[in-house]
């Protein structure tokens, strides 16, 4: 049976530094999707992952066991991405549009992967373009998916907030983002 992600912290706190191995094996690749989607930047969201991994080992000894620890990972996260984008708003007055991950696959014909790269690119650049405090309730729901209560938790406001940051990002996008049906 696996052992749970709060049974491995304080397994690392007293020593042991495979239990911490174990929970960035669980958490790395997720965290590092949300830190991209977050941010925009793969090497910045590969560096805000281990960062935080950084801050988890210096700090698991004042992990609060009523908390869960995914959602503390993801609150000291999403404080990272924030820095991040205000580090970067300091330098620049706009945030860049990254290149396409690529959902294409070599089944589709070239007509049709180039049509899915430009959909992903059009929903792409509708999400950079979200407000740093929508972007992260939809990424957080859309692609982690967290509750609203974890969400309300990670990003430090309440459900209803949280809740409402939802209905704006998806109101935003949809109007960024108009159906194949109104063009």
């Amino acid at each position: 049976m696996d052992k749970s992600d709060e049974h491995l912290l304080a397994e690392f706190v007293v020593g042991n530094d495979y239990a911490l191995k174990l929970l960035m094996a669980r958490y790395q690749q997720a965290l590092a999707g949300f830190a991209y989607r977050f941010i925009g930047s793969r090497e910045a969201a590969e560096e805000v992952c281990l960062d935080a991994f950084v801050r988890v080992a210096r700090h698991a000894k004042t992990f609060d066991p009523a908390r869960k620890f995914k959602t503390w990972l993801y609150t000291i996260a999403a404080n990272l991405c924030r820095n991040r984008l205000r580090e970067r708003r300091r330098r620049s007055t706009e945030l860049p549009l990254t290149a396409a991950a690529g959902a294409a696959t070599a089944a589709q014909t070239p007509d049709k992967a180039a049509q899915t790269r430009e959909i992903e690119d059009r929903v792409r650049a509708a999400v950079e373009s979200l407000s740093a405090e929508h972007r992260e309730v939809l990424v957080l729901r859309a692609y982690q998916g967290f509750g609203y209560d974890e969400i309300a938790a990670i990003v430090g406001c309440t459900v209803g907030t949280a809740k409402s940051r939802m209905f704006y990002a998806l109101k935003s996008l949809r109007e960024r983002l108009p159906s194949e049906e109104g063009q």
